[in-house]
């Protein structure tokens, strides 16, 4: 489907196009080998309706469409990855206004039940006075 490799060869050899393309992609998946053999097959093989030109002029053509075909995927990566970006950071204001609104609930809550100043009732909230600043108890 990018260099029209397989729907060359299919009908040449009176193949599937489809069984072609997954076998291709077994091969990719398999080592890798059928990235090689395809981008290979692009350069050499030459456009359907032009059979009679040379090598050179084939491979230079396969490598101006793998060029295009190149700047065109990676045109379309920089724009999902410019969507992705934006809806990371609308993620990232909602769940921060999400906890912003999670703590002043809380803080109205600690209110509410006539803690200090909206504390929560920390365990070192309610330690006495002289056990506030030793983790073991109060200070000989």
């Amino acid at each position: 489907m990018l260099g029209g490799v397989c729907a060359g060869i299919g009908p040449a050899y009176d193949v599937d196009v489809t069984l072609l393309r997954l076998a291709f992609v077994a091969l990719a998946l398999l080592g890798g080998v059928g990235i090689v053999l395809y981008v290979a097959l692009w350069l050499l093989l030459p456009a359907a309706g032009r059979s009679g030109e040379d090598r050179a002029e084939t491979a230079r053509t396969g490598a101006a469409e793998m060029a295009e075909a190149a700047r065109v995927a990676t045109d379309r990566a920089v724009e999902v990855s410019r969507v992705a970006a934006d809806q990371a950071v609308e993620a990232s204001r909602s769940a921060s206004d999400l906890l912003q609104k999670a703590a002043r609930s809380a803080a109205d809550a600690a209110h509410r039940r006539g803690l200090p100043g909206g504390e929560t009732g920390s365990p070192a909230a309610d330690r006495p006075e002289d056990e506030k600043n030793s983790p073991s108890g109060p200070i000989p």
